[in-house]
């Protein structure tokens, strides 16, 4: 026959999952605004150099050929 378990087992099991939640959720709460942190700072970097190649391609698509490299040569010292 399989034996219940008392009050007090029962209360010190209840007492050591809090204490272990309450240990897990005080690093986890230390963890993830760091992981927030770097994944929204890996996700800006990457849509920024996709938005950025985008856009020179679509300029370079626009401009004459001879005309960019004009500019380029010249250093574009009208916007220096």
């Amino acid at each position: 026959m399989k034996r219940l378990p008392s009050v007090n087992e029962r209360g010190l099991k209840d007492r050591a999952d809090s204490i272990l939640i309450e240990v897990v959720g005080d690093r986890l709460s230390r963890v993830v605004p760091v992981l927030g942190a770097f994944s929204g700072g890996t996700l800006n970097y990457r849509v920024v150099r996709a938005v950025g190649r985008t856009t020179i391609r679509y300029y370079e698509s626009k401009i004459d050929p001879m005309l960019a490299e004009e500019i380029w040569l010249d250093g574009d010292r009208e916007h220096a």
